[in-house]
């Protein structure tokens, strides 16, 4: 299996494992994957690798526009990934960015994403 890692919402992780029940879902779906992250709205971000477990709770808004939150959210992850950040430090970066881009309309940042992580201690 040469895959890294898988990127999903709770209903993309639950549909590749053929079943209603997310967290019965992120078990299979860590068991064929060394990573996996899924997204749960408004209930943040849970990240599995192995034995390891970080839920990552987000910061609640009234979204404006949805549209870009999932890109954004893995374009956040993946670049805490690889710099080198933690998991829980991946997720936090991750939800900042979707954080960012649903309090307006359109799918790209409208904020400096940076400053947005250095405010946060992140970078």
């Amino acid at each position: 299996n040469d895959l890294g890692y898988v990127i999903g919402n709770e209903a993309e992780i639950r549909a590749l494992c053929k079943t209603d029940d997310t967290e019965a879902a992120l078990a299979k779906t860590a068991e064929i994957c060394p990573l996996v992250v899924c997204t749960r709205s408004g209930d943040g971000v849970t990240l599995v690798r192995g034995a390891e477990r970080v839920d990552v709770p987000v910061e609640k808004v009234v979204p404006v526009d949805a549209t870009g939150a999932g890109d954004q959210f893995a374009a956040g992850f993946l670049y805490g990934l690889a710099t080198g950040r933690d998991l829980e430090t991946c997720g936090r970066m991750g939800n900042i960015c979707a954080g960012e881009v649903i309090r307006h309309i359109g799918p790209r940042p409208q904020t400096d994403i940076m400053a947005l992580f250095k405010a946060e201690g992140l970078v």
